[in-house]
């Protein structure tokens, strides 16, 4: 959570911190629902979860240009998101 705090307070792209914002807003609201209920034993929720997570992390970690181009390009972002999720399935 904190990387992801940190880097909505870090970007100025839009776009971005939107993403940022509402991936944030999404996993508390999740992690506090779960305080509640036990949601996260149904594996929809917690594979959502993962998910706005995911999007959060992402977004963060996304370099500011390359080639030129902006990194903040809703497909590039897709495309990290399932290499992200890919590679933590692979290490557990």
């Amino acid at each position: 959570m904190s990387k992801i705090l940190s880097a909505y307070a870090k970007r100025k792209d839009l776009f971005l911190q939107s993403i940022l914002f509402a991936s944030l807003a999404g996993s508390l609201s999740l992690l506090l629902h779960a305080f509640v209920d036990l949601n996260y034993q149904i594996p929809g929720n917690i594979a959502y979860f993962y998910v706005v997570f995911g999007m959060g992390i992402a977004a963060g970690s996304i370099k500011k240009k390359r080639n030129g181009h902006s990194l903040a390009d809703p497909l590039l972002m897709l495309n990290i998101i399932i290499e992200t999720l890919d590679k933590q399935r692979a290490t557990s």
